[in-house]
């Protein structure tokens, strides 16, 4: 079976529609689309992209589309569980899904997609599996084992819990951040345009009358000139892009090498808590829905990302490899950078009564909160601290400008 895409007239209205469809070739898409009763304008296969499932770059590229695609996910996901909780079957939930105006075109896309091969007969794990840019390995495992509970529409409700709250968290992170360094921006400009546009001609002024210039005005045109030359651009959009290109590399290296203990050590503990809280939801997650608990940490693995994670992969591995040998769970997660003392512990009497998944969700909302406030704190110093130093760095350049003036008026008097 090929996929085609192919733009077409409807024969009754003449209006135009395009789309994909799945067929053995072209003269049996042809034949589909006249049953359909359209008049065929262009067809053509579907150039299928290269299986980059093996490949760290096609991963980091996957989880980066996820990123993006998480709120449009959430709101997706979110929609299928209350039409399969309205007695609609899943195909049928997800036909209706990608119906209307406003939804999102890439959404369409995969709803086309994902429609198509349940027609064929494919699992909706399966199908799943083959979008990557769209879901993860634990969103995958959860669909699989809930079609096979009958406890799909709950499953997705939490799938779309999850992706809102990583949406969420996201972006307080970048608001955050975004404060300051629109501030940051708005600095440089004000110094670079005052020591290259204002500053020179009182340098001028003063130099034509003989009068020494203050050191602090030599400096300040110095390092604006310096800072607006072509070279120092260049010099500067070489240093970025080397940057980037370096941190794609420990990103792939990090999937198969292990970060230094003490580089692991000095991040942030809301570096710590946020990779943790994660793990602990999704584990409940996992085990909610059948997966015993070697299994969901298996799966959950090569899904953490961020700073210093290679690290807490390593030590789930050594976790599942304690948990095979029958050890218990607070044993088991033996790592003190990851998991303290108050971690194993719930973990013990979440084992002991039965009830591992609602203690894995208190985990996660205690840590998830501390790590917000930690976020919040941080953003309430940033905002004063960027506004200060905005301030420090603008008046030394006037400082710098109102001094050439004073001299000038010390000569005149």
């Amino acid at each position: 079976m090929t996929r085609f895409r192919y733009q077409a007239k409807l024969a009754n209205s003449g209006q135009k529609q395009s789309g994909e469809l799945t067929a053995e070739s072209p003269a049996a898409a042809r034949f589909i689309l006249r049953q359909a009763e359209m008049i065929v304008l262009d067809i053509r296969p579907v150039r299928e992209r290269a299986n980059r499932a093996e490949s760290t770059s096609g991963k980091l590229l996957d989880g980066w589309l996820r990123s993006r695609r998480s709120s449009q996910k959430a709101e997706l996901l979110e929609s299928l569980a209350t039409l399969i909780e309205s007695g609609v079957s899943v195909r049928k939930a997800i036909e209706i899904a990608g119906k209307g105006s406003r939804v999102p075109k890439k959404v369409r896309s995969l709803i086309t997609r994902l429609t198509d091969e349940l027609s064929e007969g494919t699992a909706l794990h399966d199908a799943c599996a083959g979008h990557g840019g769209w879901f993860d390995e634990l969103e995958i495992a959860v669909i699989r084992v809930a079609q096979q509970s009958g406890e799909l529409a709950p499953a997705m409700r939490r799938l779309a819990e999850r992706q809102s709250r990583s949406s969420e968290l996201r972006d307080k992170i970048i608001a955050a951040l975004t404060y300051p360094i629109l501030i940051g921006v708005v600095t440089a400009l004000v110094v670079v345009l005052l020591s290259t546009k204002t500053l020179p001609p009182i340098v001028e002024m003063l130099r034509s009358s003989d009068v020494e210039v203050p050191a602090l005005t030599r400096a300040l045109v110095t390092a604006g000139h310096a800072f607006s030359s072509p070279i120092s651009i260049v010099i500067a959009a070489i240093t970025l892009a080397a940057i980037g290109f370096f941190y794609a590399v420990l990103n792939i290296k990090s999937s198969v090498r292990t970060a230094p203990a003490w580089y692991a050590r000095s991040l942030p503990a809301v570096c710590h808590r946020l990779p943790v809280s994660a793990l602990a939801r999704d584990l409940a997650d996992l085990i909610a829905s059948g997966v015993p608990m070697a299994q969901a940490v298996e799966i959950l693995e090569p899904t953490l990302r961020g700073p210093g994670t290679s690290r807490l992969r390593a030590s789930l591995t050594s976790a599942r490899a304690a948990m095979a040998e029958g050890a218990r769970l607070e044993d088991a997660f033996d790592d003190e950078m990851w998991f303290d003392a108050e971690f194993r512990r719930l973990l013990a009497v979440g084992q002991e009564s039965g009830e591992l998944p609602s203690m894995l969700r208190r985990l996660a909302n205690r840590y998830e909160q501390r790590s917000r406030r930690a976020i919040d704190r941080l953003a309430s110093l940033l905002e004063p601290a960027a506004i200060l130093v905005m301030s420090a760095v603008v008046g030394t350049v006037v400082l710098g400008a109102v001094l050439p003036l004073i001299r000038m008026q010390e000569l005149i008097s």
